[in-house]
């Protein structure tokens, strides 16, 4: 009997130990925004590799149109010389010059649409985030306060039996010399 409440007693505690890690928001909160961060990285880059894609499909095409207006070029000049044979060669390949080239087009609609799409849900994002870690930086901040206050106060929940000040700021305390140094000097002055 002894054995099975020992190990429910350290099944217990196990379970307390883990709602006690859990309970460690500013952790949470932390990895959170890493995430965030880390799949606005990825749809960054991704944006780039749309973006090259884009330049390559434009490239290809400029290529195509090129050469579909040097073809057409040597259509006429083999139907001037009555070569039928030679034009029909050329408009063979014209043709599928103009294919492929209409092939391209729809290729480079779709890569700007999805670069449109992203860049867009990108800028929502980057919004969401720049706020997100503003809500998250009040909430750490709030959070070590309350940390410190509790630190400063006793067990017993006297706040005037505290054994530790709150900590001060270096700044805190120079503003608040000025301050009294500048009452003293009104004081004397009058």
């Amino acid at each position: 009997m002894t054995l099975l409440r020992r190990f429910l007693t350290l099944a217990k505690a196990d379970a307390h130990g883990v709602l006690d890690s859990l309970e460690d928001s500013s952790l949470v909160l932390k990895q959170c925004l890493r995430e965030a961060e880390l799949e606005l990285a990825q749809k960054r880059q991704r944006l780039e590799e749309l973006g090259r894609w884009r330049e390559q499909l434009e490239q290809a095409r400029a290529e195509l149109a090129s050469r579909a207006q040097e073809l057409d070029a040597d259509i006429q000049l083999a139907l001037g010389q009555d070569q039928e044979d030679l034009a029909r060669f050329s408009i063979r390949r014209l043709l599928g010059a103009r294919r492929r080239e209409t092939a391209l087009a729809e290729q480079l609609a779709g890569v700007r649409e999805e670069s449109e799409r992203l860049a867009r849900d990108l800028e929502s994002q980057e919004r969401e985030l720049a706020e997100l870690k503003e809500r998250v930086q009040t909430h750490l901040t709030e959070q070590r306060a309350r940390e410190q206050f509790a630190a400063a106060v006793p067990e017993d929940g006297d706040p005037s039996r505290a054994g530790n000040d709150l900590p001060v700021h270096e700044l805190e305390v120079e503003i608040e010399l000025l301050r009294r140094c500048s009452e003293r000097s009104e004081e004397a002055a009058s």
